[in-house]
């Protein structure tokens, strides 16, 4: 099997991005509801309603037609939202009315890399003692860095999320009030078939192929020749079971709208939700992580005090649960409209919600990932090759499922992801205060400021790192000593960990001794929460009712969004004192827009029978040229903050380079350089101390004109032809809205420059033909 050719002679001395491919998605939908009504008396109604929408797509397919290399993992996506509903309500009095309504919404989802299902990875070298072990056979996936991705890794998933929901409530008018009070109760469940990589994800860097395999350059290193070389920098086979997630969520609450005048209303409101923590069917996963206990090879390791011992939900007296109960959540919300004068009404109101946190602990030990060790010296040389990256793990087997067998003493050499148990429900205080004004002409205009402050947001935390005080070492040079960190010592663990054999042999690099938890791999602590987001924006709104054959909605918001949800370094979190963790203020990616105009609309020509111009057209001319209606969606907005390069600017200034940006230079890369070379990546063994997004780079803009032109013929009374000429991104305006692979990496030859690959539909045009009757 053939790499792909390209199709296009790239740029550069390297030929960069020499495959240019059209983008190819291919879908079909449908939709179907259905609705009855039923009158039981004057005083009950019923109805019941059902709907579904299937939907097949083969999505951003790269590779020639049906490869089992093929990178989309969405050969095919499958999707259907089925929705049932039943309500019933009842007229009590005739102040008083109370209303019922329970249903189920169920979502089902498939996708995965169907082309690479079944597809044997021994036609492509990989050892029959591998392979044997996989769960199902796929087409691996192979990650090349700067290259193109080859393969997907993933079989195809079927998964089907259902919530089940009961709603009583009752509403009550009582002089100037109308009251509404009443209660919520719903259950989630998540089953999911997840296989993973079930035959193998594998990367390959520069590491082997560079000068100083830690530390990166802009003159060595080749990702293609490490894949060619068989020496993966990483990989890892997933053996998975299919879980099954329950949960369940109440709320109970009040609100009353009260008019105090004909000019002034106030809306009053109280909440209190509880949302439980997920439970899997067989309470097959991770609780958390006991940092402080005593781990089970403490006294077999001498010199090391080592601490930390895994927790399984329902083991050992633990709950089943993945969090600990969290059950103050009340929210008040509060509302005023006055009306200051004919035409001018004054609105402002203030919201506290809680919202919800989906997360379950990990299967890991039901589930088991295994990762190849690649290294055994602190990465300075390969020790295996892609035949079998697995061969130095006991036997050269995969890790098997063991569940909580082992107790604390499980994963012991392995890499860990837990969550916090005592994490707070995440929140949002929502806030406004806008004035409307009536024009003549049935126009509305409005104008306000809108403001969100979340609070409690989940951060991830990277925890078995080299503590802030041990990095930094240098040489008398004055360059990082690297060799101090790799340095082979003699390892107290020796024998103690069999499952990782960096860990286990008689000497082990210095800087695994160093990290608070060295009997562990990685070590990741999540939804910590931490996090802060803050949303400030000026919204107008400029809104034509229907009249004189014109409607029309624009609206135009000017806005920042700042977040604080990741570390700069992970050395940055506080383990005992989680909110005193400092955390990065930056841009808020794709949601922080600054700019963005909007207008949607319809225009009925006003040309034909009826119409000022044209009344008097004969039935043949008023078919060609009457009834003519234009339809138009045009938005502009600015583009989202671009991420950070991986090292520090030698020259201080800005990188935005305005109209003189380029595909080939997106941002001021000269500011990376010094006498005409370029710097470094940021050292090893060092704290970041630059940012990790841009303040004033940001990918191009959107904009996008979608329009149509549709015109009704009468046949006959009740039957009549429509006919639509629809044109999507009308003015063929592509958009570019990531940077090139490696674009943020110093050492790269793609380093500042652009994606050309176009993010929107290029403009294609329908006709269609409707007869209704």
């Amino acid at each position: 099997m053939g790499y792909i050719q390209p199709t296009s002679p790239g740029e550069g001395p390297g030929r960069v991005n020499n495959y240019i491919y059209p983008s190819r998605w291919v879908a079909n939908m449908d939709q179907w509801i259905g609705r009855m009504d039923y009158v039981i008396n004057s005083s009950n109604t019923l109805f019941f309603r059902y709907g579904q929408n299937p939907f097949e797509e083969y999505r951003g397919l790269v590779w020639p037609e049906r490869s089992p290399a093929e990178t989309s993992g969405n050969t095919p996506l499958n999707r259907n939202g089925r929705n049932w509903t039943a309500d019933w309500t009842s007229t009590l009095s005739p102040r008083m009315t109370f209303n019922l309504r329970a249903g189920l919404a169920r979502w089902e989802e498939a996708g995965g890399s169907g082309y690479g299902t079944g597809f044997d990875p021994r036609r492509l070298g990989f050892a029959d003692s591998l392979v044997s072990q996989f769960t199902r056979l796929q087409f691996p996936g192979f990650n090349l860095g700067t290259y193109h991705q080859i393969g997907n890794g993933r079989p195809v998933s079927p998964g089907t999320n259902d919530t089940y929901t009961i709603q009583p409530n009752v509403s009550r008018v009582q002089g100037t009030h109308f009251m509404k009070f009443g209660f919520e109760a719903r259950r989630f469940n998540d089953n999911r078939a997840n296989p993973g990589n079930a035959s193998g994800f594998y990367s390959f860097g520069k590491n082997w192929t560079q000068f100083n395999a830690n530390r990166a350059d802009t003159t060595s290193g080749n990702e293609l020749a490490t894949f060619l070389l068989g020496y993966p920098t990483g990989g890892s086979v997933d053996r998975n079971i299919d879980t099954a997630y329950r949960s369940h969520y109440y709320a109970v609450f009040f609100q009353d709208d009260w008019k105090i005048s004909q000019r002034m209303t106030i809306n009053l409101g109280l909440r209190w939700d509880n949302e439980t923590a997920l439970v899997e069917r067989y309470d097959r996963m991770l609780r958390g992580f006991d940092f402080n206990a005593t781990s089970p090879i403490a006294q077999q390791a001498a010199g090391l005090n080592l601490k930390g011992a895994v927790m399984f939900a329902n083991a050992n007296g633990l709950p089943r649960t993945a969090f600990n109960p969290d059950r103050n959540n009340f929210q008040p919300r509060v509302g005023v409209a006055y009306k200051l004068a004919p035409g001018w009404v004054l609105r402002g109101g203030y919201g506290s919600y809680f919202l919800g946190q989906n997360e379950a602990g990990a299967p890991q030990g039901f589930s088991r990932n295994t990762g190849a060790i690649t290294t055994t010296d602190g990465g300075l040389r390969p020790a295996v090759t892609l035949q079998n990256p697995f061969a130095l793990l006991p036997g050269g087997r995969l890790l098997q499922a063991i569940g909580n067998s082992l107790g604390a003493a499980s994963f012991l050499g392995e890499g860990i992801g837990v969550n916090n148990l005592d994490r707070k429900m995440p929140s949002s205080h929502q806030y406004s205060i806008d004035v409307q004004r009536e024009l003549p002409g049935d126009i509305l205009v409005e104008a306000g400021y809108v403001g969100n402050t979340s609070r409690n947001l989940p951060v991830g935390a990277a925890v078995n790192v080299l503590p802030a005080d041990q990095l930094g070492r240098r040489t008398a040079a004055g360059v990082i000593d690297s060799a101090y960190y790799t340095a082979p010592v003699p390892n107290p663990m020796r024998g103690l960990i069999p499952n990782n054999a960096g860990k286990n042999g008689a000497t082990i690099p210095r800087q695994d001794l160093l990290s608070p938890y060295p009997q562990y791999g990685g070590l990741s602590l999540g939804s910590i929460s931490i996090g802060r987001q803050q949303y400030h924006g000026l919204q107008t709104k400029f809104t034509k009712r229907y009249s004189h054959g014109l409607v029309f909605n624009a609206s135009y918001t000017f806005i920042q969004v700042l977040e604080e949800v990741s570390l700069l370094n992970n050395q940055d979190y506080s383990l005992a004192n989680p909110s005193s963790s400092r955390l990065e203020k930056r841009s808020g990616t794709q949601i922080d827009i600054p700019h963005k105009f909007a207008i949607a609309g319809v225009w009925e020509v006003p040309v034909g029978k009826g119409k000022p111009f044209g009344n008097g057209f004969s039935r043949g001319m008023d078919l060609l040229l009457g009834g003519w209606q234009i339809n138009y969606d045009v938005t502009y907005q600015s583009g989202w903050a671009v991420d950070h390069p991986n090292a520090k600017p030698a020259t201080a200034g800005s990188a935005n380079l305005g109209s003189d940006a380029t595909f080939g230079r997106y941002f001021n890369t000269s500011l990376w350089d010094v006498n005409g070379r370029r710097v470094a990546a940021q050292e090893p063994f060092t704290l970041r101390d630059f940012p990790t997004r841009f303040s004033d780079v940001r990918v191009p803009g959107y904009r996008n004109w979608d329009a149509s032109l549709t015109k009704y013929f009468p046949i006959h009374e009740q039957v009549r032809l429509q006919f639509r000429f629809e044109m999507v991104n009308a003015m063929n305006r592509p958009w570019f809205s990531n940077v090139a692979q490696g674009a943020l990496d110093v050492t790269r030859p793609t380093f500042g420059q652009l994606d050309p690959t176009q993010r929107n539909l290029p403009r294609f045009i329908k006709l269609a033909l409707n007869l209704s009757w």
